[in-house]
């Protein structure tokens, strides 16, 4: 499928013109329709109203069931949240812990799966190990996790696409592991709804949080948080309100609602969940498979003509799926600098810290003829940069900026 099967940026956000955006990893790019369908929402809004709550719970119960049919799961096993991170931290601190229970977690993982992992940790003494996974087999990861399960071990927090290097981790088989040491499984799936076929059945988890800003083309504000059934009824939620509830009783009894529900609060702001929704829709008609093979098709471009290049090195090449993140190290480069210089030459992408290099997100709504553009920029960057004396700089403190 090597035809553009999915309209250019510019034919997406028609206020732009030659822009070449490799940064959805971040953040999606304003799509026209999308905001359309935010701005239509508050002019609604702007009308009197005898229910307003019930529009709202209706918008809510549309963007729902978008969700569960792009995961394939029934609407009752969906969250809806505002990101992922919201969604990471509604099942973990909705755990009961105990002192001396462990999180396995790996060191691919973005600061907001870490964070959450060190406050449990400094909350209620559990332990937290870190597994190296950087340039390791599929099998050496499965194997290295493997040897420090123990009867301790509660949780099991792995990424599906990693933030910083794009590798796509063997999640089915860490999650059947998970399983069969009765430890519960919560996949990070920021970089991954959206750019590929997500079933959290098939990968066996029982938590699954992604956001709708990134690959979904969603706006800021919005994400979901998929639950095993079984998980719905064993957590406690950490922000029970109106919506969480059946009803309640004077003597403190609750009724819980018996879904995903039960982990929503109260009022939200809806217009950002129909812009969402929009977005499901759009990604829905293209098909996530012709997205899928799509970006394929463009990372494997880009791959082959970044190690062309003197100097690079793309990251994490031992990963056996190839996906629409990609990052690479650059001798004798600041990257803060080169992503200045791409930015003014109309090309976005970003910088990471861990490991640091460069780091591009290549969408379906991306061309052949705008990563040959940036391949030429970029190879003019590095020489213009490297001409300028290079200081390495002490980033032993906090890590932060990710």
């Amino acid at each position: 499928m090597n035809e553009q099967i999915i309209p250019s940026f510019h034919q997406l956000n028609h206020t732009l013109s030659d822009e070449i955006y490799l940064n959805t990893g971040t953040c999606a790019p304003s799509i026209n329709f999308v905001t359309e369908s935010i701005i239509e929402t508050y002019k609604k809004q702007e009308k009197l109203q005898l229910y307003p709550w019930i529009e709202a719970e209706q918008a809510f119960d549309s963007v729902r069931q978008r969700l569960a049919d792009l995961l394939d799961v029934h609407h009752d096993q969906i969250v809806v949240t505002e990101n992922t991170t919201q969604g990471l931290n509604m099942f973990l601190h909705g755990l009961h812990w105990r002192t001396d229970d462990e999180i396995i977690t790996t060191n691919g993982e973005h600061v907001s799966s870490l964070a959450p992992c060190f406050s449990i940790a400094q909350r209620y003494g559990v332990k937290v190990r870190i597994i190296d996974i950087l340039n390791k087999t599929d099998d050496e990861i499965v194997d290295e996790i493997s040897h420090v399960v123990n009867d301790k071990t509660k949780l099991l927090l792995v990424s599906h696409i990693t933030w910083n290097t794009g590798r796509v981790l063997p999640i089915e088989k860490l999650c059947a592991l998970a399983r069969a040491a009765n430890v519960y499984s919560l996949i990070d799936g920021a970089q991954a709804v959206g750019q590929m076929n997500v079933n959290p059945v098939q990968i066996g988890c029982d938590v699954y949080a992604f956001p709708g800003h990134k690959w979904l083309l969603g706006p800021l504000g919005t994400g979901s948080l998929y639950m095993r059934g079984e998980i719905i009824q064993a957590i406690s939620p950490i922000n029970p309100g109106y919506y969480s509830i059946e009803g309640f009783k004077w003597d403190g009894t609750l009724k819980w609602k018996q879904s995903g529900q039960k982990f929503e609060s109260s009022t939200r702001n809806v217009a950002p969940f129909v812009g969402l929704a929009r977005s499901i829709v759009f990604i829905q008609e293209i098909g996530i498979h012709n997205i899928e093979k799509r970006i394929h098709i463009l990372s494997e471009q880009l791959r082959t003509n970044l190690e062309l290049l003197q100097g690079v090195k793309v990251n994490d090449m031992n990963s056996q799926i190839v996906h629409g993140l990609i990052s690479c190290t650059i001798d004798k480069i600041d990257y803060h600098d080169l992503v200045e210089f791409l930015a003014k030459k109309n090309i976005f992408t970003r910088s990471i810290t861990r490991p640091k290099g460069l780091r591009i997100s290549v969408h379906a709504f991306n061309t052949e003829e705008e990563l040959t553009t940036f391949i030429s920029v970029l190879e003019k960057g590095i020489r213009k940069l490297r001409k300028h004396p290079f200081v390495q700089l002490n980033t032993d403190s906090y890590l932060l900026h990710e």
